[in-house]
């Protein structure tokens, strides 16, 4: 017969062991999720593994009368999955809230993603973030 307290530990480690593949990767489990805050510079740079999830955290740039228009990358190396519009957090006149595009690494590469904005009257669009991504096994 079985005890409480080791019944207990069962139902308690079942779901840790059965779940492995989303932990994370230093526990040997699957891919992993970064987020970069993109505030202050203007180029960045990260290294990825193939099946991991970057997502890249910007500040809208509306205030300055922008408009995201996309962004451009290897889609042999990224893939975009998401591209979440936050509301503003401080309620004050200007703030825009803040973009956050979700990509995941396909294969191993490398890429330059580049975040474009512009105005409405603007015939072209403005590099507002560059992101170097380095996917290797």
């Amino acid at each position: 017969m079985r005890t409480p307290a080791a019944l207990t530990l069962v139902l308690i480690l079942a779901p840790v062991f059965c779940s492995c593949s989303a932990g994370p990767t230093w526990l040997g489990g699957g891919p992993s999720e970064t987020m970069l805050c993109l505030d202050g510079e203007q180029s960045f740079s990260i290294d990825l593994g193939p099946g991991d999830v970057l997502v890249l955290d910007m500040r809208d740039p509306g205030s300055g009368g922008y408009r995201f228009v996309g962004a451009l990358f290897d889609p042999r190396v990224l893939r975009l999955d998401k591209v979440l519009n936050l509301p503003p957090e401080s309620g004050l006149i200007g703030d825009f809230g803040r973009a956050r595009y979700q990509f995941l690494a396909l294969a191993p590469g490398e890429t330059e993603v580049q975040v474009k904005i512009k105005r409405p009257w603007d015939a072209n669009a403005d590099l507002y973030k560059r992101v170097t991504v380095r996917v290797a096994d």
